[in-house]
């Protein structure tokens, strides 16, 4: 039997034929890839804020922190279940 975390914590157990070491190494590449993409968005993100920082109005430059704290926190989420892969 695998565990693996949940998202809001927590750890569920799944017993498989199916999760193997090539299985697993897959979830891998593919959670990595998604971490790249999320960096990606937050550095073009973060570039962003900075070039509308004096320029834009407050309420849009707010949203675009809103939308940042929230990609960090999935970038965090994906970079934790990446982690808990074994």
């Amino acid at each position: 039997m695998k565990r693996f975390p949940l998202p809001k914590g927590g750890y569920i157990g799944i017993a498989s034929e199916h999760i193997t070491p090539e299985s697993i190494k897959r979830a891998k590449d593919r959670l990595n890839k998604t971490i790249e993409t999320l960096e990606n968005r937050i550095k073009e993100l973060e570039k962003l804020i900075k070039q509308m920082a004096e320029k834009a109005p407050q309420e849009v430059v707010k949203q675009k922190k809103e939308l940042l704290a929230q990609l960090q926190a999935q970038l965090d989420e994906t970079e934790a279940s990446r982690d808990a892969l074994k």
